[in-house]
């Protein structure tokens, strides 16, 4: 019954949501019309979206929920509490997590262009230097939501690992709730500055639902001490976890933000990473020789990547990830070599 319930008041937040979110598509259609300042904020909207994707709500979701449950199940087994366990294992990962959000956002808020400029290639087609320099200018005012995001989508995972599902499901409420409130309190003829007061919107938005996790958690009886950062086993452990699912979100997010002329760079990046990470996972004493393989056997996939991009369609449409096929192969061998079934875990976010 609690399964039948639990899945209705997810779906009821959900359909909120999405109804909000249609009644913001609506007002921002009619307010930033489709011109220079719309394709400026869907690129600085876009960018902290990116990194979401592949570091915050997937990837990082998909890798700490089963690990979070699984440290407390390991402590109930040995006679102890198991919540304040998993509650040590969160502040050890919010220890690495917290610092390198901060350098992180710091330096794409201090040198966003470069990114921008990925992302946009340079909007060469439409609006060049200028539409280029206010994309830049409303990114420094999004990619906080990142750093925000991202500690909402630990506290989060929390919650789901106590059956407190509806928590998270409120919380991208607040998103939509923000930006059609600041679409209607604050309007203006002005396209440019309806873009950025949409920006600032964002990140309000990330301070919100970051609160709201915060009050949540607290009346589950989770408080998350800041310490300093502690990389034990089990935290490196998680942190080998991250990068395949990360990458593992990449054929949805290339498809919607990255710029095509890119895409198989990005591809051959993939298959570099997953390669070697999936032969270290499997061998620890994998030396130079297993990485120049790697480095090898991503060189002839550059081939395909690059002058084969055609075989999707020809397979019905079917998105073939290079670097996922190959991440998905060096996880089955990690886990038939170790005997673990920690490649399971990999294939979640696929």
């Amino acid at each position: 019954m609690s399964l039948v319930k639990n899945t209705a008041t997810i779906g009821a937040f959900t359909l909120i949501s999405r109804v909000l979110g249609f009644v913001r598509d609506i007002l921002g259609a009619h307010y930033l019309g489709a011109g220079f300042a719309n394709d400026a904020f869907a690129v600085a909207w876009r960018l902290p979206n990116l990194f979401r994707a592949l570091f915050a709500e997937g990837a990082f979701s998909a890798a700490f929920v089963p690990m979070f449950n699984r440290v407390i199940g390991t402590a109930e087994r040995e006679g102890r509490e198991g919540l304040p366990a998993g509650i040590r294992f969160a502040e050890d990962v919010l220890s690495i997590l917290l610092p390198f959000l901060v350098v992180f956002t710091t330096i794409i808020m201090v040198f966003p262009k470069p990114v921008v400029w990925l992302i946009s290639w340079g909007f060469k087609e439409s609006g060049g230097a200028a539409k280029l320099e206010f994309a830049t200018q409303l990114t420094q005012i999004t990619f906080p939501y990142l750093a925000l995001i991202s500690l909402v989508s630990l506290l989060g995972g929390i919650m789901n690992s106590l059956n407190r599902f509806w928590v998270n499901a409120a919380a991208p409420i607040m998103l939509n709730i923000c930006m059609v409130g600041a679409l209607l309190l604050f309007a203006t003829d002005s396209p440019t500055q309806t873009a950025h007061n949409q920006a600032i919107a964002i990140t309000v938005s990330g301070m919100a639902q970051l609160a709201w996790l915060i009050f949540s958690a607290r009346k589950a009886g989770v408080r998350l001490r800041l310490k300093r950062p502690t990389l034990d086993p089990q935290v490196k452990k998680l942190l080998v976890m991250i990068w395949p699912a990360a990458v593992g979100q990449g054929p949805s997010v290339r498809r919607s933000v990255v710029a095509p002329e890119v895409v198989p760079a990005l591809m051959v990046f993939a298959a570099t990473v997953l390669l070697i990470v999936g032969m270290k996972i499997a061998n620890p004493s994998f030396g130079s020789i297993g990485q120049l393989t790697a480095i090898l056997v991503t060189a002839i996939f550059l081939v395909v990547a690059s002058f084969g991009q055609g075989l999707v369609i020809l397979l019905g449409g079917i998105d073939l990830s290079i670097g996922v096929v190959i991440g998905i192969g060096g996880m089955m061998i990690a886990g038939l070599t170790r005997g673990s079934d920690d490649a399971l875990l990999f294939a979640i976010p696929l």
